[in-house]
């Protein structure tokens, strides 16, 4: 956990804070830390306004300060802000977060200083006047330390990344610690810490990058090329930056460009939108390979999206609804049941004498469209519709069985009514008759034979890895 997360806690137990104070301060808390580089003009001018300890001429409101150096590895986080006056001059200001003000505030008031060290200097003497106050601000890190706690990152274990770093405040915890020794080149520590602290001060570079907001992004693959020994689990550190873990908007694609004709990867990206997609890889005039979900789902599917520039078709429209079509497999993919139900009409000369509507003979809707559903929501529309016969006398009957009303009394005079429940898919495979038999349970039809447990099970292995045709 982050230090100064752990640091308001302990805070929040010796003063008896109440719960959704807690909560709201350590929101705000983990926002800021996630952010640091986020401000805006005036903020400073604005926070200290009424302060005593004020030294200098009032800042224009329009002054933008530029956020560099923020840290967070001790109990009190803490950034560096500069700007620069009319006259040329560097103007530098020190902050840190406050649990009482809920945001950051100014220690080290703006004032012109010659350089950095003329502004750590004038700290010690303001603010960090005993070994407590320092250590909290500034607490050593020992490079053998930090290696063993995040020891993984040299596993050769796959996801083992993805068993270290499980939130974005954990990916935020590693880059605060590791930016804060100096590792020699080649060290495995250095290239992950890098691509921490390129992700973090993504906000202040460019807002098409954008990344820790859960925002579409592009990520260049200049982080690639660092060392061939460790492309791998760059790339899967990039993958955790853009993993979303539920606290983000989903993204609907993620994946790679690639310099087009070439394995080359040009830039790792994630897409909220088709549409959005699309655009920008038409306009990147990149190969792209996509799947649908975030990084940290993405894995999962056996479906993706294969562009090609040399060898697809180039219109848009028809490209946006290609890669829709991704997004629907995957859905199907994972749910529980995906049905389409129909609802017939039938003249009342149509009806033999079993009770049963001639093929063909009626005229029909589609009230339910193809759609993934769960058990619940099937039981609902099956009641809806009145849905209660199986069109089969046992599950293995037949291959394809559907489920339907027991035949209706006249509409009128002319006419029949009949819906037709139709399962597509039952957890991801095409319907077994062990399926049928759940769907059947589930909505109350009863097969005149039912399907045995052991007779389920054998059906199951003579189908284990290949589905109906």
């Amino acid at each position: 956990m982050l230090k100064p997360i752990e640091a308001l806690l302990a805070q929040a137990e010796r003063t008896g804070m109440a719960t959704d104070d807690l909560k709201r301060k350590q929101d705000k808390l983990l926002d800021d830390l996630l952010h640091p580089y986020r401000n805006k003009a005036g903020d400073l001018q604005v926070q200290n306004r009424d302060n005593p300890q004020f030294r200098g001429e009032a800042l224009d409101a329009g002054v933008t300060f530029t956020v560099s150096g923020p840290w967070a590895h001790g109990n009190v986080a803490g950034r560096i802000l500069g700007s620069q006056d009319e006259q040329g001059r560097r103007i530098w200001a020190l902050q840190t977060w406050s649990a009482e003000q809920e945001g950051w505030v100014t220690k080290v008031l703006p004032n012109t200083y010659q350089s950095l060290e003329d502004l750590h200097e004038d700290a010690q003497r303001m603010f960090l006047r005993t070994s407590e106050s320092a250590f909290n601000l500034w607490p050593p890190l020992f490079e053998a330390t930090t290696m063993a706690k995040w020891g993984d990152i040299n596993s050769t274990e796959h996801g083992a990344l993805e068993c270290l770093f499980d939130s974005r405040a954990k990916l935020a915890e590693f880059w605060y610690e590791t930016k804060e020794i100096k590792w020699e080149e080649g060290n495995p520590f250095k290239f992950m810490s890098d691509v921490a602290d390129t992700f973090f001060q993504k906000e202040s570079w460019d807002a098409e990058k954008k990344v820790l907001t859960g925002e579409d992004c592009v990520v260049p693959s200049w982080g690639l090329w660092w060392d061939e020994k460790y492309n791998e689990k760059i790339e899967a550190q990039i993958s955790n930056f853009l993993a979303d873990w539920g606290e983000l908007p989903t993204p609907m694609f993620s994946g790679k460009l690639y310099l087009a004709g070439t394995k080359e990867v040009d830039s790792i990206v994630q897409y909220h939108s088709a549409s959005n997609a699309i655009d920008h890889i038409l306009q990147s005039g990149c190969d792209a390979v996509l799947q649908a979900g975030s990084f940290s789902e993405a894995n999962t599917s056996i479906y993706n999206f294969d562009y090609r520039r040399d060898q697809a078709m180039q219109d848009r429209d028809q490209l946006i609804v290609w890669l829709d079509h991704l997004t629907r497999q995957v859905q199907e993919e994972k749910a529980e049941f995906v049905i389409q139900i129909d609802r017939k009409t039938f003249a009342a000369g149509s009806v033999d004498e079993n009770g049963w509507c001639s093929m063909g003979s009626g005229y029909g809707e589609i009230p339910v469209p193809r759609q993934c559903v769960d058990a619940k929501q099937l039981i609902q529309y099956a009641a809806d519709f009145g849905i209660s016969e199986p069109t089969a006398k046992h599950p293995c009957d037949r291959e394809y069985i559907y489920f339907t009303s027991p035949q209706p009394p006249p509409l009128n005079e002319n006419d029949f009514r009949r819906c037709d429940l139709h399962v597509i898919r039952a957890n991801g495979h095409e319907p077994r008759p062990e399926d049928y038999q759940k769907i059947a349970d589930l909505i109350g039809a009863k097969f005149e034979n039912r399907l045995c447990p052991e007779n389920a099970a054998n059906n199951q292995n003579a189908n284990d890895g290949a589905e109906y045709g």
